[in-house]
């Protein structure tokens, strides 16, 4: 398969929230019910229930109140750290990259950041009729981008990603355990490793010399991430990162991992025991 472009849901896939969408909908609803609107239902999509209420109240206003509860979502949200470095990766080999939200125009920039200004194409809820997932929105980026749907790779964290990828007719990639793609990583810094199975439209070999590496520090509460060269050990990357490699102890998947061990692209969780070389 020749991947032409690469379409990126937003939340929980290049972006990480530090609120949950369940606790953003509960502030919703509560505004909704102190300003005496009908509350959503259980069986729908927030989205596709504030529009049902407006459309029954007669009012924009529930859609006001939506809106500014995602921008208040989005602006203490964060790219995730692999998220530029596989943008640009797609990128050099020719890779058109969307992003597709069922958010607003506003909260996803908010979201985005500066990721907003290395994308080819961004397509919120104002972009298209349908929403995921519905395929519109894919349909509607795969057009602006001039790419089929053979051609043409969806990367989302949830069902509503994964059904309109395939309803559209593309190949798709689930991040995490909430859907089942046509393939799927624990973690969207494990994707590189995933799309090197590819072809590309540069001719470009799908392959790099460095590996990336993501640390996540629980007593830090931090992730940081580093670079080495291909077929580096984790001690290399441990060093690179300030660490002696004698006070740490690196996990993947929850199992500790030798620090001879070849440094592979991915998520690993680091444990500070001491302060000793």
């Amino acid at each position: 398969m020749k991947i032409k472009a690469v379409i990126f849901d937003m939340d929980d896939t290049i972006v990480e929230n530090s609120e949950t969408f369940y606790e953003m909908r509960k502030r919703v609803e509560r505004r909704l019910r102190d300003e005496g609107f009908p509350l959503p239902r259980g069986d729908g999509g927030l989205l596709e229930e504030v529009e049902r209420i407006c459309s029954e109240v007669g009012s924009s206003r529930p859609l006001v109140i939506l809106e500014e509860e995602e921008a208040r979502r989005a602006s203490r949200s964060r790219p995730h750290p692999s998220a530029e470095r596989i943008i640009n990766w797609l990128k050099k080999r020719g890779v058109k990259v969307a992003v597709v939200t069922r958010n607003s125009r506003r909260a996803t920039l908010l979201a985005l950041k500066h990721l907003s200004e290395i994308a080819d194409l961004i397509i919120t809820r104002e972009e298209a009729q349908d929403v995921k997932p519905a395929p519109g929105q894919l349909i509607a980026a795969m057009k602006r981008l001039n790419v089929k749907p053979g051609e043409c790779v969806v990367v989302g964290d949830y069902v509503y990603d994964i059904e309109a990828g395939r309803r559209a007719g593309c190949t798709t990639i689930s991040v995490g355990e909430r859907a089942k793609g046509d393939y799927s990583v624990k973690d969207l810094a494990e994707l590189t490793e995933l799309l090197k199975r590819f072809n590309y439209p540069s001719g470009m070999e799908a392959t790099m010399d460095t590996v990336r590496i993501v640390f996540r520090n629980p007593r830090r509460d931090g992730i940081q991430e580093v670079e080495v060269r291909k077929g580096a050990t984790l001690e290399e990357a441990i060093r690179k990162a300030g660490y002696l490699p004698g006070g740490v102890i690196i996990l993947k998947d929850g199992r500790p991992q030798p620090h001879v061990e070849r440094a592979v692209d991915g998520e690993y969780t680091l444990i500070e025991v001491a302060s000793g070389g």
